[in-house]
């Protein structure tokens, strides 16, 4: 198998391409993020996540021109197969600003947008690794919000023998445990209950990411509550019974119930990935295309950004739910979502390159301003991250009209050719410059 693992993202790179694997990566050249999450792999993205405009979704992966692949914002690790040949490629896009494979600066990103407490010496550098421990990160956002919803029931039938009859009488089993007639009755009963081969399931992806990264599901109490709710009951689960829970027909089909269906379904798709090299795939043979996981780079900035800005009073709207949109018209009329922005304030997170405003795009900037004029700010912002790059906050310039200023604001994104401990130290240094220049911004 091939491994493509010196990509990185917003960038491209000539390589030497075997016949086998350009088959391969020509089939997937200028597929949409979209387009994987069709088949199979686990995308982490506005639309998925708060459901924003698709544009994102709509971007490629990669594209293939010659020898040279092209990346856009995504980040990820993707096997992708030829359906002829079997034969499998693996493509490892980092971020730009991971200098090594240690990937602290996603896995940092990760860890303040989903939780967990980063630890300074769990993350790993090899292709399997990486995959297995974004997966985690998922895992721990889609468990946190299945407790919306509780723990997870479903009826299962179970087969007894004793007096208390009720369901249906079971005379192949009576004749044969119960001649002589001693006093019980076999019988069979279907009840609703917690203790399930997908709970079953889940609990073995819990068992396994907790032996490799416990800190990934730990300090938060309502996800440790409901981790103990599993446990608690579901007494018949086995460590040993891995790979027979797997292929229980009830973790083969997907979950169809109402209630928990959007909670519970994800959970079972990624339970099977994370315990993927454990003895069973949710991907039968020949019956997937691609499988992997995607993060979009500029939802994963966006996210990040808020957790700084949340404790500056900015709101961030939320497409998805509708939550805190501006208006153009009077009435609730055509409803628009700022990435962020409060009293005189809009600010716009871009994650792609733009170290000046040249970079900046014209549909960027119409926007913002169109922004500020309903909702009579004063001030606009882009806030983009660099890192080699020498730039301090500077002002675009004076609008005409009604007047207002915009402003390009830089995040410094440390060097990560460093052990993980310094780098959340300057990370967090950054971090407080960062949200200096926003107050100054406010002066």
């Amino acid at each position: 198998m091939m491994t493509l693992k010196n990509l990185h993202d917003n960038g491209n790179i000539s390589i030497e391409i075997s016949d086998l694997d350009r088959t391969v990566l020509e089939k997937y050249s200028a597929k949409s993020i979209d387009d994987f999450a069709k088949m199979g792999v686990h995308v982490v993205s506005t639309e998925a996540n708060e459901a924003g405009s698709d544009e994102s979704n709509k971007l490629s992966l990669f594209s293939l021109s010659g020898n040279k692949i092209n990346t856009n914002n995504c980040m990820g690790v993707v096997r992708l197969y030829d359906d002829k040949t079997k034969h499998p490629t693996l493509i490892r896009i980092k971020s730009r600003f991971d200098e090594n494979d240690k990937q602290l600066f996603l896995t940092y990103l990760l860890s303040k947008v989903f939780g967990g407490s980063f630890v300074s010496d769990s993350i790993p550098s090899d292709d399997d690794s990486i995959w297995d421990i974004l997966l985690a990160f998922i895992f721990r956002k889609t468990l946190k919000d299945a407790c919306a919803v509780g723990l997870f029931k479903q009826y299962q039938t179970f087969e007894n023998n004793d007096l208390r009859y009720r369901g249906k009488f079971n005379i192949d089993s009576h004749i044969k445990i119960n001649t002589p007639f001693l006093g019980k009755i076999a019988y069979t009963t279907k009840d609703i209950t917690f203790d399930n081969p997908t709970n079953h399931l889940i609990r073995h992806a819990i068992n396994k990411i907790n032996k490799k990264w416990a800190w990934i599901l730990s300090n938060d109490s309502e996800l440790l509550a409901l981790q103990h709710a599993i446990e608690q009951h579901t007494p018949s689960w086995s460590s040993e019974n891995l790979v027979q829970c797997m292929y229980k027909k009830e973790n083969r089909h997907p979950i169809k119930h109402p209630f928990f269906a959007s909670f519970y379904e994800p959970l079972r798709k990624l339970s099977f990935s994370i315990l993927r090299n454990s003895g069973a795939s949710l991907y039968d043979a020949g019956s997937h295309e691609a499988e992997g996981v995607i993060f979009d780079g500029s939802w994963l900035w966006e996210e990040y950004i808020n957790t700084l800005l949340i404790a500056e009073g900015f709101i961030h709207p939320r497409n998805k739910t509708g939550k805190n949109p501006i208006y153009l018209f009077e009435k609730s009329k055509y409803r628009r979502y700022p990435d962020f922005y409060k009293e005189n304030i809009i600010l716009d997170a871009k994650y792609k390159k733009m170290n000046n405003l040249d970079k900046i795009e014209r549909n960027d900037i119409h926007q913002i301003i169109s922004y500020m004029f309903v909702q009579k700010a004063q001030l606009g912002g882009f806030i983009y991250p660099i890192q080699n790059e020498t730039s301090a906050l500077e002002n675009i310039g004076l609008l005409n009209g009604y007047g207002g200023s915009i402003k390009i604001i830089p995040f410094k994104i440390p060097e990560t050719d460093c052990d993980h401990s310094s780098f959340i130290d300057l990370m967090k240094t950054s971090e407080q410059s960062f949200i200096e220049s926003i107050r100054k911004c406010q002066e």
